[in-house]
């Protein structure tokens, strides 16, 4: 105690004898006013230590895919019945979901309280190129304890339920005007079976991609990145995105869809970031490719971007680390021979596939589906698409009377 006060009084006595008796006293205040304040936050400081040393914490932000997982977890927990404030999200177009909004909330969990804050930030922030400004969220789980093991397993519950209800059926995307996947929920997945392709088609892709998802192991030992690429060509509605939503049912997998007119190398990287291990990635219309790559500076100074995907920067995304793991990149087009040979060189492409104008049994299947009895000449005997021939057995079933003949 005499050591402070002997540190202390040279200090006070220096403000007390100064010359200048405003300032002197000016700067006492200030000191005395510093150290009161000083004095004031350690208990603060004290209380701040002991929470930290005494309990465990678990943040998510909003800009990662674990957060919305939560966000339906939440839903299903009883503690939302009781909570007076709430917020309602959409999940997809016709459904929604209510959870707690921002705020401070108490839930019990597996024997435990457990402390939830929620906070939204006030102003919006920008997320990128071609996003909209969103207001960004956080997430914090607080409990008792030392250990990491009840987070853990709350994590794994909210992955487990989230991967139930994924599992249920595959699902669609398209890369949105906003930069991000959209979900299209009108998506039906439809069997293979259903799919009228001649069987030897079918069958040889179901092939080549059960040994390719048979073959991981494989691959990685020999250093050659998991991907694989199937090339579909032939004339417009001839079957090839039929067969492409054929084979997500029969994997159980993804399916999503890349417009390349519409997107520029940047986006392209984005998107690819963005799928799903062990999903199919619909390349649509191939040949714009070629297009986009004639372009000059002067179209792009005048656009003030670039638009479309270059050769180079698609190639990057198929052969390179970016390439998403066990993704099949389905290519399609509807004019082979306007492809560089680059882009579907072995090991680039490992099958491709034409099809084309429907077969005769092809006719005699589709015609079996709408209709009882013999299919007409008319049919058989002229040359058309699988969708041609659709059409035409809809416009006859609707002229017969839509009782007559059994349903598509």
């Amino acid at each position: 105690m005499n050591h402070l006060k002997e540190l202390i009084q040279p200090i006070i006595n220096t403000f007390l004898h100064n010359p200048n008796q405003f300032a002197s006293g000016g700067l006492l205040l200030m000191a005395i006013g510093t150290i009161a304040a000083s004095l004031r936050a350690i208990p603060g400081k004290i209380w701040t230590w002991i929470e930290h040393q005494t309990t465990v914490t678990l943040s998510l932000t909003d800009d990662q895919r674990a957060y919305y997982w939560v966000k339906l977890w939440f839903q299903s927990q009883k503690m939302v019945g009781r909570i007076r404030h709430l917020d309602v999200y959409n999940e997809g177009s016709e459904k929604y979901i209510i959870v707690p909004a921002p705020g401070h909330h108490w839930m019990w969990y597996k024997g435990r309280i457990l402390s939830v804050t929620i906070k939204r930030e006030e102003s919006k922030t920008m997320r990128g190129d071609y996003k909209p400004a969103l207001r960004s969220e956080s997430m914090t789980f607080k409990t008792i304890g030392r250990k990491q093991t009840l987070f853990r397993n709350l994590m794994k519950d909210v992955l487990e339920q989230f991967t139930a209800k994924e599992e249920k059926k595959p699902e669609l995307y398209a890369w949105g005007s906003w930069g991000e996947w959209q979900q299209v929920h009108a998506f039906q997945p439809r069997t293979i079976d259903s799919v009228i392709l001649p069987a030897e088609d079918k069958q040889r892709v179901i092939r080549e991609v059960e040994a390719f998802k048979n073959s991981r192991g494989w691959y990685k030992s020999m250093g050659i990145p998991y991907r694989k690429g199937l090339l579909f060509y032939g004339p417009p509605g001839t079957g090839k995105t039929s067969l492409t939503a054929g084979l997500s049912h029969h994997f159980n997998a993804n399916v999503y869809i890349l417009k390349l007119g519409d997107m520029t190398d940047a986006n392209l990287v984005e998107a690819s970031k963005n799928v799903e291990p062990n999903s199919f990635i619909i390349v649509e219309d191939i040949d714009d490719i070629k297009a986009s790559n004639k372009r000059t500076k002067a179209d792009v100074k005048e656009k003030g971007k670039s638009n479309g995907v270059t050769l180079s920067g698609l190639l990057n995304v198929f052969d390179g680390l970016l390439s998403p793991t066990g993704a099949i990149f389905i290519l399609t087009t509807n004019h082979k021979d306007k492809l560089d040979p680059t882009l579907i060189r072995p090991g680039r492409v490992d099958l491709q596939l034409c099809i084309t104008y429907a077969t005769r049994e092809q006719k005699l299947e589709m015609y079996n589906r709408f209709f009882q009895g013999p299919c007409p000449d008319e049919y058989l005997d002229k040359k058309m698409t699988t969708a041609e021939l659709q059409q035409e057995l809809i416009a006859k079933r609707v002229d017969n009377g839509s009782n007559n003949g059994n349903q598509s």
